[in-house]
């Protein structure tokens, strides 16, 4: 589908469209639009622990439903209903830059340096653990948390930018 509609981008360009389509935060908005975490069923603890509101485990059982489709009605029909979900979605991944990559080409433009990322932290449960990382760029400084260690960074250069833009 990237091919087909934007085969005048780079390879760079759409390898970084398609790893956003099929990362987790995409995975999970749109198995939030379909309603997926509503039938999702998880034992006592996970529910308990709310489950069905984190990324991980929504994202991954909308990667089983699209199993199940295929497995069900071949590539052809899965292929039509994977494009009717993720074409509205191709249009708005195409223009934004993710935090981490914005914040590396202005630090590379003012500082003429990378951002450096640190996990200074790691809390939680094993099977949850929340990270906190912290980034650097020249003198400034931002820390965040996420459920991941590439979403921390991800919250931490979003936070930074933000306050560089101030």
């Amino acid at each position: 589908m990237l091919f087909k509609h934007f085969g005048d981008f780079d390879e760079g360009k759409m390898s970084i469209m398609r790893a956003r389509l099929v990362g987790e935060d995409a995975l999970y908005k749109i198995a939030c639009k379909v309603g997926l975490p509503n039938l999702i069923k998880l034992g006592k603890s996970e529910a308990a622990n709310g489950g069905k509101e984190k990324k991980s485990i929504v994202a991954d059982c909308f990667e089983a439903v699209v199993g199940a489709i295929y497995l069900s009605i071949g590539f052809d029909g899965t292929k039509k209903i994977l494009y009717e979900i993720f074409r509205p979605l191709a249009d708005s991944v195409m223009v934004l830059k993710d935090p981490k990559t914005r914040l590396q080409e202005l630090s590379q433009k003012i500082w003429k340096s990378v951002p450096e990322y640190r996990v200074v932290d790691v809390k939680g449960p094993e099977h949850g653990p929340i990270y906190t990382v912290s980034v650097k760029v020249g003198n400034q400084y931002g820390e965040a948390s996420g459920e991941s260690i590439k979403k921390s960074e991800e919250n931490a250069a979003k936070l930074l930018l933000a306050r560089l833009k101030k």
